[in-house]
């Protein structure tokens, strides 16, 4: 390859993206849009499990929860606000115990714990409820288990240092710069196809080695210069920066 040959070619192609005024326009619009949807998505986790409670009567093992971590509770005083809570999701799960419930369990009998879900609680959401509900049901009623439960976390345990949304979109808005960017460069060859330049080039001592060379350096060059600036601005390099 030819160093002269391909160093006028990039040169030449330089002129002509910066001569076409959609793709600058393009480019410089796109990286502040960019930068500026990482900045606007969620910068944190909420780890916290909040929903509302009626309890007429007051049950120590319902009330201990309140002091538990990434437990927020809400007591209501009566049913229909608890309902009203749910209706409009300020609250995606409450739990409403009936007013003879400790009379009930002291009798050996099973109370009706009522649950109500918003429509758009997950049923993920749903199944832990229940199952909190029964473990402190058995917690009140001094009755255990007939097995003994161990806990295993299978893989990293996320608690406490989950990712957030705008973490985990940022190496894919990278790789969508460098995408578009290439894709750019993709269609200026097409308008020196279509206006016969590469033709022209072709047919001068000029091999299609260095042809190739010359817009691999300048697309590639110019995708990765854009994703660079990109990671800089957004805190991409503070961690692992060679990945």
């Amino acid at each position: 390859m030819n160093s002269r040959t391909i160093k006028a070619l990039l040169k030449k192609d330089l002129a002509l993206f910066m001569s076409n005024r959609f793709y600058m326009i393009v480019t410089a619009v796109g990286i502040v849009f960019y930068i500026g949807i990482y900045f606007l998505m969620p910068a944190g986790v909420d780890e916290s499990f909040s929903f509302a409670m009626y309890m007429p009567e007051a049950v120590p093992a319902f009330g201990q929860l309140a002091g538990q971590d990434g437990m927020e509770i809400e007591y209501f005083s009566d049913e229909e606000s608890l309902k009203q809570a749910v209706l409009d999701k300020d609250y995606q799960v409450a739990i409403s115990l009936p007013a003879d419930i400790v009379e009930t369990w002291s009798t050996g009998g099973k109370p009706d714990i009522t649950i109500y879900y918003a429509s758009i609680a997950p049923e993920e959401v749903k199944d832990i409820v229940v199952t909190l509900v029964k473990e402190l049901s058995f917690a009140q009623t001094g009755q255990s288990l007939n097995f003994n439960t161990t806990q295993e976390i299978l893989g990293p345990d996320m608690l406490g240092d989950q990712i957030s949304m705008r973490d985990r979109m940022r190496p894919l808005l990278a790789a969508f710069i460098i995408l578009f960017e290439i894709l750019t460069m993709a269609s200026l060859i097409s308008v020196e196809i279509d206006q016969g330049t590469a033709r022209a080039l072709l047919i001068t001592p000029m091999g299609i080695s260095d042809l190739f060379f010359a817009k691999g350096i300048l697309g590639i060059g110019l995708a990765f210069t854009q994703a660079i600036l990109f990671m800089l601005v957004v805190g991409g390099f503070s961690n692992q920066p060679l990945i």
